[in-house]
């Protein structure tokens, strides 16, 4: 008799238990897992942040080449070219918004270059390619291993290892040289020397160590 009551009695304590397990689930279509949230980093330059995961959705604002931001984790197709990948990702200033998934890379850094890099197939210096990136040019940075770091360029139009010497993290050199680059495509001259020259005497840029460069550009383009 007593093993009787002993076994009833373990039977209910397990239905308890299993009644409090239930009762800590989530109930259903609550958030269940917390969601994803990487870093990442712009490689288009004035890529579109829109309210949709469509090319037909509202604009909200344009994200620079190299501008931090995090992804989100969602993703959708385009509802009208399934080829298209959107991200959902948000700004520095909590604009959250879509993006296409070419415009952005995950879990990279911003960099740029600051003298001319040679471009290798894998961190060992028998593998160099006949690539190269040039002073100025915007990368973001996949993976480091030593003293190499891989690289991706703007637009995903090179990839490779570079020696970690030739690139600069440092956040007035990357927007120097993403604004630089852009100001030097300028066609009109007196555009060009205003753009340069706005760079040049923001304060905020002054330690940059391509504010040189950019007086000697000046003064040669004086020259003529």
């Amino acid at each position: 008799m007593r093993y009787l009551f002993l076994a009833i009695f373990l039977m209910m304590s397990m239905v308890m238990i299993q009644c409090d397990q239930k009762s800590e689930r989530p109930a259903l279509g609550s958030p269940d897992k917390i969601q994803k949230r990487l870093p990442a980093v712009c490689i288009v330059d004035e890529a579109s942040l829109r309210d949709g995961p469509s090319a037909n959705a509202n604009w909200k604002t344009a994200i620079a080449l190299g501008e931090k931001l995090h992804w989100l984790g969602i993703s959708k197709q385009d509802s009208i070219k399934e080829s298209r990948e959107y991200f959902k990702v948000e700004l520095s200033d909590s604009t959250v918004g879509w993006t296409t998934s070419y415009a952005v890379e995950l879990n990279a850094e911003p960099a740029v270059i600051i003298e001319r890099a040679l471009l290798y197939r894998r961190p060992d210096l028998k593998t160099m390619t006949d690539k190269d990136l040039q002073p100025m040019e915007f990368v973001a940075i996949l993976e480091t291993n030593s003293d190499w770091l891989r690289v991706l360029g703007e637009n995903r139009k090179k990839r490779g290892w570079i020696e970690r010497s030739a690139a600069s993290l440092r956040e007035d050199d990357i927007a120097v040289g993403v604004l630089a680059s852009k100001a030097l495509k300028e066609n009109n001259s007196e555009k060009r020397h205003q753009r340069i020259m706005d760079i040049i005497e923001n304060p905020a840029f002054a330690n940059s160590g391509f504010i040189d460069e950019l007086m000697q550009i000046l003064n040669s383009d004086n020259d003529e």
